[in-house]
């Protein structure tokens, strides 16, 4: 049997409580570890479940590159059923979940995620793919120059910059990432296409948007 992903439960309510479940998905680069500095906002949620995705932090033994495995591999360690809170693409994730598995999605929120992360012909706002080609042939080449910009990106615009952006890669252990897992990563990023799914959700959905994103235009959000 394949060991599963890493997941990491919370639980920020005492007493007899029913408690309500929050699974939160990270993005592509990072792990779970992005959500540190959010779990004390959360102290009133309930249980919580962190999840680090195939490949990265502590799941780096698993290597996957389709998203119907990602979604197996989420749901294997995930609460029978919770609120997702994803950053990226954790958001795209998500969404793809509440999709095809509503009885395990009671809502979601999504944080700068895509309907497409790559541009299309008829879904502009989002990154060209002449890039992105660019991009993922720096990956397979230069894994740590790719992660390196990748994570700058992130950061720019954001009136910390520079601090955000040391702040990242100190959440970031490069040194356990190989170049597989953040090519997987990047191929499971590009396939999903949400449009359909968030025409589709039934369950309440939140999406978040940032104005100064490099990586995720606010323009997609309408």
């Amino acid at each position: 049997m394949t060991q599963p992903l890493y997941a990491e439960r919370h639980s920020l309510l005492t007493g007899d409580q029913q408690l309500p479940e929050l699974v939160l998905l990270h993005g592509w680069g990072i792990d779970s570890r992005i959500w540190s500095g959010v779990l004390p906002l959360l102290a009133g949620f309930g249980q919580i479940t962190l999840i680090d995705l195939p490949g990265f932090g502590r799941s780096n033994h698993l290597l996957l590159d389709k998203p119907g495995e990602w979604f197996d591999a989420v749901l294997q360690v995930a609460p029978p059923r919770a609120v997702y809170l994803g950053f990226s693409l954790g958001g795209m994730l998500a969404v793809q979940l509440a999709r095809h598995f509503p009885e395990r999605v009671s809502a979601l929120i999504s944080i700068a995620s895509n309907a497409r992360f790559v541009a299309s012909e008829d879904w502009l706002p989002a990154m060209e793919e002449h890039i992105f080609d660019e991009f993922f042939k720096l990956c397979e080449k230069q894994p740590a120059v790719a992660l390196k910009r990748f994570l700058a990106l992130q950061a720019k615009g954001c009136e910390n910059e520079r601090e955000l952006s040391r702040s990242l890669k100190s959440l970031c252990d490069a040194g356990s990432l190989t170049t597989q897992a953040l090519v997987n990563g990047l191929a499971v990023l590009a396939a999903m296409d949400n449009r359909l799914a968030l025409s589709e959700l039934q369950c309440p959905s939140l999406h978040i948007y940032g104005d100064a994103d490099e990586l995720v235009p606010v323009a997609a959000a309408k």
